[in-house]
């Protein structure tokens, strides 16, 4: 009577095709509005990340150029004797001016009054100007003098033409105020080194502005574009305060337009599944009848059933004690020995090859006796194919039970197919870490030739500066001091930025030297007491094999320095019969490994797959106060 009841119910649902297809719609048309959503966020969210990091690294270049204006004034005030005199400013200010990229013009301003100016040419009508005396001009200037620091003006017209900004750097002798040193940017050279595109031909838009400190107002620096919803900014610390970088998209509706052939799917998908829905819910009422029938049927044996639902899309068969068949279920059509009318109350053996039937026969007659499922997998010859599958075998009654088999041949495909992904994106990450030990290496080599080599250049020309300026006036040797220790700290940090990206030592002298190294410097910086040892020479070792050991080994010191809160850190690589062994064990407080494996912790994996794509393995043990050894094993062989 339920299922007569129910069966009336459904009926008179189906009787309304057009409310059908419109629900159907409705339900189709949300679940594609919801996947258009995801993908405009996810376009929307690319499209921020890609404009922030643009705009992150104009602004670098930005405070680089800055910072190289305050280098400037600061270095010319160097010039000016206890007496108020400028000194060799002629002599002096080409290997100032040379030495400070994205600067125009410098200039001493004694009492506000510009009475020197380098290079001369094209600026020589900004000699004599008084800017304390100019209405339009003074304010920024006297700001300058109460803030006794470096402040920028502009941008405006200069004395000299063009539009630009001036870097004014109060210079005081006795407490009392000798006038300014100052650097002229103009603003084509400021957006050229700050990489500032103002026509949008990158597919960005540029605005670069501050508030004016007197009227409060925002003054731009580029033509103006108004603003966007899509508009980013970010601040740039500048000695007067904060610039405001601001970067729009050119087109401002790219997320937007990313969207509609998903939407547009979404619309159609959505109404062929409500034309769908409404020629189903017209299906004749004798069809539905018979539906109904059949599925009384099916409730016939509730535990079968189940079972037959729970196994879809999988094959059933139901065996008795003797073996006999005497049902069968293939909802998804997979290949058998024969068909159903064929075996269909025979016995196994009958059907069968052996030893299969065999088998077959011992997995009955177990779970009959156990009453517990039994699974066992087999391969089978069928239509000229070798196929494989799992059976499980469900007790039913004491007599008969419930055989399960599952077609895995499909799956085994899958698996391999999987498996040859994983590889490939295996080799995908050595080639990327290949690519990136590369570029560390150029740019390891370019810091320290090119860059090492200026620094060395710039060295001796300020040598060769200071014997003279001290053959003449002994009183700047404090001040001459100071600009060479900048200049030794200077070439200290070269050295330690190239070694940091590509330590020469693991190229010259292999991957012992550069262990040693690293790890004598690694208790320097940290304290950590740190002992290497080896037996292990690696004259004939391959590049990625010491690379890759040097990298394992620097990113375990690393998150010692980070998480362990150790004392003292063991290492020593050894040659073990024919495996090359890293151990670095630490006496810190350890952690739960089990945690680590399920967070999936980048470090860790980047090493273990460092160690899988040199044929090794990457392990670690720890535990909370216990401390934590890490061993790679890598295979070697002298040959």
């Amino acid at each position: 009577m339920k299922l007569q009841k129910d069966n009336t119910s459904h009926a008179g649902l189906l009787a309304m095709p057009l409310l059908i297809g419109f629900l159907t719609f409705v339900l189709l048309a949300s679940m594609c509005a919801y996947l258009a959503y995801q993908r405009y966020t996810i376009v929307r969210n690319e499209e921020r990340e890609n404009a922030q990091n643009i705009a992150e690294s104009v602004r670098s270049r930005l405070q680089q150029v800055l910072q190289y204006s305050l280098s400037a004034t600061q270095a010319m005030t160097l010039l000016i004797d206890k007496q108020g005199v400028a000194v060799n400013f002629d002599s002096i200010a080409p290997y100032i001016f040379k030495a400070h990229k994205y600067i125009d013009a410098l200039e001493l301003v004694p009492g506000g009054v510009i009475s020197h100016v380098y290079p001369e040419t094209d600026n020589e009508a900004a000699l004599g100007y008084n800017i304390l005396q100019d209405p339009n001009r003074n304010k920024e200037a006297y700001k300058a003098i109460e803030k006794r620091k470096l402040f920028f003006a502009g941008p405006f017209k200069l004395k000299q033409g063009g539009i630009g900004i001036v870097g004014r750097l109060p210079v005081f002798i006795n407490d009392k105020f000798w006038g300014f040193s100052a650097v002229i940017i103009r603003l084509t050279t400021l957006l050229k080194a700050a990489g500032i595109d103002t026509i949008g031909i990158n597919g960005y838009y540029f605005q670069l502005s501050k508030i004016n400190p007197d009227t409060k107002k925002e003054e731009f620096f580029l033509p103006f574009r108004g603003f966007s919803a899509k508009q980013y900014e970010v601040g740039v610390s500048v000695p007067d305060g904060e610039w405001k970088l601001s970067i729009m998209p050119v087109n401002g509706y790219k997320s937007f337009q990313a969207v509609i052939p998903v939407a547009l799917l979404g619309f159609v998908l959505s109404l062929l599944g409500a034309i769908f829905a409404m020629y189903a819910s017209r299906t004749p009422a004798h069809l539905r009848q018979l539906v109904a029938q059949r599925t009384a049927e099916l409730y016939k044996s509730e535990n079968r059933n189940k079972a037959i639902v729970n196994a879809l899309p999988d094959m059933v068969f139901v065996i008795n004690q003797e073996g006999r068949f005497l049902d069968f279920n293939n909802p998804t059509g997979n290949k058998t020995l024969m068909t159903p009318d064929q075996f269909i109350s025979k016995k196994v053996p009958e059907i069968l090859p052996e030893p299969l039937a065999s088998e077959v026969m011992v997995c009955i007659e177990k779970t009959l006796q156990t009453g517990q499922i039994l699974s066992y997998s087999y391969q089978m010859e069928i239509d000229n194919e070798t196929r494989s599958y799992e059976s499980r075998y469900i007790p039913q009654t004491n007599d008969d039970v419930l055989v399960i088999v599952r077609d895995t041949t499909e799956a085994r495909k899958v698996e391999k197919a999987l498996l040859n992904s994983r590889e490939e994106l295996r080799q995908l990450s050595n080639h990327l870490e290949d690519v990136r030990e590369e570029e560390r290496l150029h740019i390891a080599r370019e810091i320290h030739d090119e860059l090492g080599q200026h620094l060395t250049v710039l060295k001796m020309n300020f040598s060769f500066l200071e014997k003279n300026i001290l053959e003449t006036n002994s009183r700047f040797s404090p001040e001459l001091s100071k600009i060479m220790d900048l200049i030794n700290d200077m070439m200290k940090a070269v050295r330690k930025i190239s070694h940091e990206l590509r330590p020469g030592l693991l190229d010259e002298l292999g991957l012992v030297s550069a262990l040693e190294w690293y790890s004598n410097d690694f208790e320097k910086k940290t304290g950590i007491r740190t002992s290497f040892i080896t037996d292990f020479s690696d004259s004939d070792l391959p590049d990625k094999i010491r690379t890759g050991l040097f990298r394992i080994f620097q990113e375990s010191l690393t998150n010692i320095a980070r998480h362990a809160e150790a004392k003292r850190v063991d290492a020593s690589l050894n040659l073990q019969e024919k495996e090359l062994v890293l151990l670095i064990e630490d006496d810190g407080i350890g952690f739960n490994t089990a945690t680590v494996e399920h967070r999936k912790t980048l470090g860790i994996v980047g090493m273990r797959e460092r160690a899988i794509m040199m044929g090794g393995t990457y392990n670690i043990h720890s535990a909370p106060g216990k401390g934590t050894i890490v061993d790679v094993v890598i295979p070697f062989s002298n040959s």
